[in-house]
């Protein structure tokens, strides 16, 4: 089992942020724009190096640990660039998260208190969709039809 962060975690991870600000105030952005690209490019950098560490983590982990077949959350996190001004803005909406396999559903109330959701579904989802509405390929993934070889006559 794991221990929790050291008292002085909060400190040197602000430190490190303070660092990261240093940085970005080095390039002298000339406008909010200019600033808010920066700081965009450095948030991107710093996911892919956060998912390439935990993926490395993860990998010492070992193969004991479960595989992730779903991912559920009560909110969502959401980054928006304003086209108009270029800033980035990040909101936490109530919206209910749901990701598997199949894609992915976002569900909450509309502003009238009824029940609301979207799905996003993956190719492999829109496969299966398109099979059990008869638009799929004609030909059966078994190599079978109606219980015969394909190419024996009836």
């Amino acid at each position: 089992m794991g221990r929790g962060p050291s008292p002085g975690w909060k400190q040197e991870i602000t430190l490190l942020s303070n660092q990261i600000w240093a940085k970005i105030a080095e390039k002298r952005p000339a406008d909010s724009g200019e600033l808010s690209a920066l700081w965009r490019e450095a948030h991107s950098i710093y996911l892919e190096t956060a998912a390439a560490n935990l993926e490395t983590w993860a990998e010492r982990l070992g193969p004991d640990r479960e595989a992730v077949a779903k991912i559920a959350a009560e909110s969502v996190a959401v980054e928006i660039v304003d086209k108009a001004t270029g800033k980035l803005f990040r909101r936490v909406l109530p919206l209910k998260y749901y990701e598997t396999g199949n894609g992915v559903l976002l569900s909450g109330e509309a502003p009238d208190g009824a029940p609301s959701a979207i799905a996003f579904l993956s190719d492999a989802a829109l496969t299966r969709l398109a099979d059990l509405f008869g638009q799929g390929p004609d030909a059966p993934r078994c190599g079978k039809t109606g219980g015969h070889a394909q190419g024996e006559d009836v």
